[in-house]
């Protein structure tokens, strides 16, 4: 026998949103948009400099407080500790 019933279906209301919600996030399908995380700079901290790790190459960038600068490859970057621990294996 088919269904006929909504009550049968295998499509019913809780099952019907099977696109994951960051999907449908990043779609525009749902109003929700300000649940998603934004990324906000980080300012570069001279606290960093003081890290046995860190403090041998790491220096700010002169004209940017969001920018950081790796003293031996003279390369710049986000000053964001994500990138720096990245940036720390490189050497």
């Amino acid at each position: 026998m088919g269904l006929t019933s909504d009550e049968d279906s295998p499509m019913n209301a809780e099952t019907s949103n099977l696109t994951p919600k960051k999907k449908r996030l990043q779609r525009g399908g749902d109003a929700l948009k300000l649940e998603m995380h934004c990324h906000r700079d980080q300012k570069f901290r001279d606290e960093w400099c003081l890290n046995s790790q860190y403090k041998y190459w790491l220096k700010p960038v002169s004209n940017d407080v969001f920018r950081a600068k790796c003293s031996m490859c003279n390369k710049d970057f986000r000053a964001d500790m994500s990138v720096i621990k990245k940036s720390c294996k490189w050497i």
